[in-house]
């Protein structure tokens, strides 16, 4: 069967294009059901109460300005719900991804572990003869959100994958190299530097997620030290480096020596890294109360507003050129699903509440 790629455009309108490499309508159809009903989970206003003022006020202003993201996000999602054409394929299988969602998450988590840490060549990786041994960043950081996924407010399950959790943190720690000064995108299975363009690669936007999932992680075992290597390995060193001084947003990529990017896109500004350096720099403050992380939060903030979002027809454009300029106007494509903004939205604003909860009881 020939797959089918939708891209969504600018105003929520669909493109269909034949012989693409993913499909839209059937591998995101339970992503874009959570999405959506994240996103209008999310209130169109903050109001905060006036016993709030409690002299952090570039925290207040951060609230604030969640609450004016969230409309642009909001605004976005109503206009796809409001399509047919997008609507219609969802509502189709909602119902029955509701209701095999969590037996099947349960049976998929064991073949991830599976493909993960024994054989990954149900992924479409099989090991090749004479190509190197290889660690992802992106594998152990996403495996220990599932765990982190699977387990809230289930205890039974904590003991389940409590030990793949630890194993997650493990190999994610393996990729803070240099004296604890860089995180390196890919290293090798026992955790060294590889050689080349590849083994120099650092992408801060993982690093700032990675980053988010440890501190988690932290504070769910209570691990102190795991706690502070999050915040300054993963949190502060990676926002300081991937940061353009000059234009503003975070590099999609950077070389540790400081040597030219293969990547062609290196120095482009992605709407995703930016989502999830908000979560880890509030996420960071609220476990620190560390105010540099809230002065870079409102920085990331300040950027994002004014860059990403379509005044127009809502959501966020999803590339941005160094300057800032906007090169693809879709919102919705091979790579760019509703999910890095809309779990942005929901955790700053739960970060928020809680924070501002303990400021009025002070």
């Amino acid at each position: 069967m020939s797959q089918v790629h939708q891209n969504v455009q600018r105003d929520a309108s669909l493109v269909t294009t034949a012989g693409t490499v993913r499909v839209w309508g059937e591998h995101h159809t339970t992503g874009v059901c959570s999405s959506l009903s994240l996103t209008h989970h999310v209130s169109e206003t903050w109001e905060l109460p006036e016993e709030t003022h409690t002299g952090e006020n570039s925290f207040r202003a951060a609230a604030e300005i969640v609450g004016s993201l969230k409309r642009y996000a909001t605004q976005g999602a109503r206009k796809a719900t409001e399509s047919p054409r997008v609507c219609g394929p969802v509502c189709q299988c909602v119902t029955l991804s509701l209701c095999c969602l969590q037996r099947e998450a349960l049976s998929m988590m064991d073949q991830v572990c599976h493909w993960v840490r024994v054989d990954p060549a149900g992924l479409g990786r099989p090991h090749l003869p004479g190509a190197p041994d290889t660690s992802s960043l992106a594998v152990p950081m996403m495996l220990l959100c599932l765990v982190q996924q699977l387990e809230e407010g289930v205890s039974e399950r904590e003991q389940r994958y409590r030990e793949v959790g630890d194993w997650s943190v493990r190999k994610i720690l393996q990729h803070l190299k240099r004296d604890g000064t860089a995180v390196l995108e890919t290293v090798s299975s026992e955790g060294n530097e590889l050689p080349g363009s590849q083994g120099r690669l650092m992408n801060p936007g993982h690093a700032l997620e990675a980053g988010w999932f440890l501190l988690r992680w932290a504070e769910a075992t209570g691990s102190q030290e795991l706690m502070a290597t999050a915040l300054e390995g993963f949190l502060v060193r990676p926002f300081r480096t991937g940061w353009d001084q000059q234009h503003g947003g975070l590099f999609s990529f950077l070389d540790v020596d400081g040597l030219p990017p293969t990547q062609l896109e290196w120095d482009m500004k992605l709407w995703w890294p930016h989502t999830e350096a908000l979560v880890a720099l509030l996420l960071g403050y609220k476990q620190s109360r560390d105010p540099q992380l809230l002065d870079f939060f409102r920085q990331v903030f300040d950027y994002s507003f004014s860059h990403f979002p379509d005044q127009e027809h809502g959501e966020w454009y999803g590339y941005l050129n160094r300057r800032g300029e906007v090169t693809h106007s879709f919102k919705g494509g091979p790579f760019k699903g509703c999910f890095h903004l809309p779990r942005s939205l929901y955790l700053c604003e739960t970060t928020l509440d809680s924070l501002l909860a303990e400021s009025s009881m002070s």
